[in-house]
C-alpha cells in the first residue's frame, strides 16, 4: 500500500513537472507562474480511435455530442495525407473536441460503416447524431484543412446546411 502511495505522489510530481515546462524541458520565459498554470486549449475530443461505432454511439449520448465516423485504412496512401494534412491542422485540432471522434479501420472493425453505408472508398466521413442517423452526406478522399475545419466545426451542432467539402482521390 505504501508503495502504491509513493508511486502516486511521484506520477503527480511527474505531470505537474512536465505542465510547468515547455517542450525543450526549460521553464517558460521569464518564470510567469500564471503562463505555466495556463490552460494548454480545449479539453480533448472525446475520441473513440480504433474504436466501435456502437462505442462511439454511446459516448456520443453520454456527452451529449454528434459523432464524427473516420473510415480508413492503414494501407491507403490518402488517409495517410488526411492524416498529415487536415488532421493535423490547428483549426482542425481546435474543432474536434465538439465532437467524438471515431476511426473505423477499414479491415478490422469497419464492418460496421459498410453495413450502414455501403461500400465506401478511404477516406470517408460522415456525421452522426448520437442515435445514430446520419447528418449531411459522406464525405470521401483527401479534404482541404480550411474546409475540413468547418466541417467539423458544422458537426458540433449538425444544424443548417453542412459546408461545402469535397475531397480529392480516395
Amino acid at each position: 500500500m505504501k508503495r502504491v502511495c509513493m508511486m502516486i505522489v511521484l506520477a503527480a510530481a511527474l505531470t505537474a513537472c512536465s505542465k510547468s515546462t515547455s517542450g525543450n524541458g526549460t521553464a517558460p520565459a521569464g518564470g510567469d507562474a500564471a503562463a505555466a498554470a495556463a490552460p494548454a486549449g480545449p479539453p480533448a475530443a472525446p475520441e473513440v480511435r480504433g474504436g466501435s461505432l456502437r462505442d462511439a454511439l454511446a459516448k456520443g449520448e453520454a456527452t451529449g455530442r454528434n459523432v464524427l465516423v473516420e473510415y480508413w485504412s492503414d494501407t491507403c496512401p490518402y488517409c495517410s495525407q488526411m492524416e498529415r494534412g487536415a488532421l493535423s491542422d490547428e483549426r482542425v485540432k481546435q474543432a474536434l473536441p465538439g465532437v467524438v471522434y471515431v476511426r473505423l479501420t477499414k479491415d478490422k472493425d469497419g464492418e460496421s460503416f459498410v453495413k450502414r453505408f455501403g461500400a465506401q472508398p478511404t477516406p470517408s466521413y460522415v456525421v452522426m447524431k448520437p442515435d445514430g442517423s446520419a447528418l449531411g452526406s459522406i464525405v470521401s478522399g483527401v479534404v482541404a484543412a480550411d474546409a475540413f475545419a468547418a466541417y467539423v466545426t458544422w458537426a458540433k451542432t449538425g444544424e443548417g446546411t453542412p459546408p461545402q467539402t469535397a475531397g480529392k482521390g480516395g
